[in-house]
């Protein structure tokens, strides 16, 4: 009997203490404040619109006054939030208790080797390894993320490529959250990092040569992927191989599956364009190629390097309809998707053709690799 009524009135204590009336003017009653920004009047002109804009001194980074305000947001906010720390750690730890920390990545083999990635129980991020024939072997660990982000406020891996003999990895790490991946090569018979720190690179991939890789940078403005670069291991200067002038068209360059060439693309939201070139053939660009053209007249420029180029006009969009007659039958479907690209690819060299290739060749090319492919229902037409 004595316990019920220790039941009743133990709620009722707690919350006779809870709703207790406070002294006046104590601190605790105070409302928090949130910070509020000054206002500096800042105009800036696009498309012949003039924007205000009162609050574009914020974008000036490493400044003490943005600074100062930033950790005053900060302290707002942790003091807004302090009433739910219980409860953010108590959903923490349900969360987490319903993720497997150490788990392993299914593998995948690569040039005699298991590649994989696995967590660890207590570790924040994931570890890179290999392993030589089978997976039984010894493992080697390439890149340990955790060990990585030891001394840093941030860590984020863009991505990874092992050269083809296996002795040389390029990455790519993000040290500040604003996505502006640096470029990094180890040589994983050392496990001792290069000198190279190339800045703002957003796609990259290795030639045929295994000190050779092509990468691609962005504006420093823009955020635009736009420049492809060849670069020798160890070398201080780089060469500019091609450059996306076209704002609307971002840059990306990448390895075919067979590996014989590299694929360098534009593309905008509309629509793309592709050219590629020898994987082995790695000397400096030269200043002509052939343009092979999917619909009508390339409305790009001539290219800078030596190889061939497969290109579809950036009028030949999704909506665009202004388009000519193209002597290859093929171009008048989407067969320049990239489920089309080994298909022709493994046609062109089966048959040897060497560079450049000519239109007839590509064209008969795509004619074979298109009968073995279902068409797609999209077509295009001529307005």
């Amino acid at each position: 009997m004595h316990f019920r009524r220790l039941f009743v009135l133990v709620p009722i204590a707690l919350y006779a203490c809870a709703s207790a009336p406070k002294p006046q003017g104590s601190a605790a009653d105070a409302p928090l404040q949130p910070p509020v920004a000054r206002k500096v009047p800042h105009s800036v002109q696009l498309h012949g619109d003039t924007l205000s804009d009162d609050y574009f001194w914020l974008r000036q980074k490493g400044t003490p006054e943005v600074e100062q305000y930033l950790r005053a947001e900060a302290a707002y906010a942790d003091a807004m939030m302090k009433p739910t720390e219980a409860l953010q750690k108590t959903l923490y730890d349900e969360m987490l208790s319903r993720v497997q920390e150490t788990d392993t990545a299914a593998p995948f083999r690569k040039d005699g080797y298991w590649y994989y990635s696995r967590t660890e129980k207590g570790k924040q991020y994931p570890i890179l390894c290999r392993r030589k024939g089978s997976l039984e072997a010894p493992e080697q660990v390439l890149l340990d993320q955790n060990v990585l982000a030891q001394g840093k406020q941030f860590l984020s891996l863009g991505g990874w490529e092992v050269s083809d003999d296996g002795n040389l990895l390029a990455y790519s790490t993000d040290e500040t959250g604003f996505r502006q991946f640096d470029l990094h090569v180890r040589d994983l018979r050392t496990m001792q990092d290069g000198p190279e720190k190339i800045g703002r690179v957003d796609s990259f991939d290795w030639s045929g040569d295994d000190s050779v890789l092509f990468y691609v940078v962005e504006d420093p403005q823009e955020k635009r992927p736009y420049q492809l670069y060849r670069h020798k291991v160890a070398s201080a200067k780089d060469d500019l191989v091609y450059e996306e002038k076209d704002h609307s068209f971002n840059l990306d360059v990448e390895r075919s599956r067979s590996r014989d060439f590299l694929f360098v693309t534009s593309r905008s939201h509309t629509t793309s364009e592709v050219r590629f070139f020898a994987a082995i053939r790695h000397e400096r660009p030269a200043t002509s190629t052939t343009s092979i053209t999917a619909a009508g007249s390339s409305t790009s420029g001539p290219t800078r390097w030596a190889g061939t180029s497969v290109s579809r006009p950036r009028r030949w969009g999704l909506r665009a309809r202004r388009t000519g007659r193209s002597s290859c039958p093929t171009a008048r479907t989407r067969c320049w998707r990239r489920s089309i690209y080994s298909p022709i690819i493994s046609s062109v060299t089966s048959a040897k053709a060497g560079f450049p290739l000519s239109s007839s060749t590509i064209c008969e090319a795509a004619r074979a690799a298109s009968s073995s492919i279902r068409r797609p229902t999209t077509r295009f037409h001529r307005a």
